[in-house]
């Protein structure tokens, strides 16, 4: 096999297959305790949200959402040492993590619905491009002419599908709540349709991922980590990751960079769940970061030693 799976490369009766399914283990159900705590916080968060709610909960709960499904996808590839997976979950991660951070810290409401009425036009803009009734379907259809994989694609469409676009646009357009956001969506808006984070944010407007992240102060976040793994989203990283440090083919499921993987999905969901633990109730959020940092960190810490350590004695 010219690319077998890394723990298949050892000859000898299974002794370091074991071994590895251990240390995985271990990391892995570190993440999944992680996960369970932050499930606890979120059921408060979440009950709190139906006591006293805000425009800027389905913003705050689904980015939320979205960080433990991401989590729970590098556990699993954790599990079986699949490393190169697990980036384009951190990096998702960490924009949700970056986005819950910029909603709770100011103008919350109007950031919440930014980022709703930023979805919804993206949705609008969606359903007409893959009709061909409406102008922006037939240019899409001019351009797939000539397709080698699907030049006939917008013909097996649903009808009806701009109509439907309509009738989203005079909802949004008519709702009271979100009267202020389109307002700020038109002031800052240049030829193309502005980012979400862009609306509330400030002058001069944060129009970028990495401004964002810098008008959060979290810019090493963005520089060492985010661009990294936005490399391997769009395959940059794939002569690196070519060959092992021999000259080797590099196997599948290869632990290079385990526990760096690990310890960043734990600052990055960690981080997250305080932010919105403080959002509903500050003394809850101050109980997170003293169990993060007392009680969980610690741990990580040996067991980031211990992994790596393991590991390289393997590679």
């Amino acid at each position: 096999m010219l690319m077998p799976y890394f723990d298949d490369c050892f000859r000898d009766n299974g002794l370091s297959k074991g071994n590895l399914g251990v240390i995985y283990g271990r990391a892995t159900g570190f993440l999944d305790d992680l996960l369970r705590y932050g499930d606890e916080a979120l059921a408060f968060c979440h009950k709190f949200s139906k006591e006293k709610p805000r425009h800027a909960d389905h913003a705050v709960l689904a980015f939320s959402r979205h960080l433990f499904a991401h989590l729970d996808g590098v556990k699993l590839l954790l599990a079986v040492g699949a490393v190169d997976g697990c980036k384009p979950l951190l990096r998702s991660m960490l924009e949700a993590t970056f986005s819950l951070a910029y909603i709770t810290r100011d103008h919350s409401d109007e950031r919440g619905l930014a980022y709703q009425v930023f979805r919804i036009k993206e949705k609008i803009q969606e359903l007409r491009r893959v009709d061909v009734t409406h102008p922006l379907g037939k240019q899409l259809q001019s351009e797939l002419k000539g397709d080698k994989w699907m030049p006939g694609i917008l013909g097996k469409m649903p009808e009806g599908l701009s109509k439907k676009a309509d009738e989203m646009e005079k909802r949004l357009n008519t709702e009271a709540v979100f009267a202020p956001i389109l307002k700020e969506w038109e002031r800052v808006k240049l030829k193309k349709d502005p980012k979400w984070f862009t609306l509330f944010s400030g002058e001069p407007p944060v129009r970028s991922v990495r401004e964002l992240a810098k008008h959060l102060k979290w810019l090493a976040f963005y520089d060492f980590f985010y661009s990294e793994w936005s490399d391997t989203v769009h395959a940059g990283d794939a002569l690196e990751n070519y060959s092992t440090a021999d000259n080797f083919i590099r196997p599948l499921r290869y632990p290079a960079e385990y526990a760096k993987a690990m310890s960043t999905a734990f600052v990055i969901f960690s981080k997250g769940v305080e932010l919105v633990a403080t959002f509903y109730e500050p003394s809850m959020g101050k109980s997170v970061y003293r169990w993060v940092n007392q009680r969980l960190a610690p741990v990580l810490r040996a067991l980031v030693n211990t992994t790596q350590k393991s590991l390289d004695d393997y590679r």
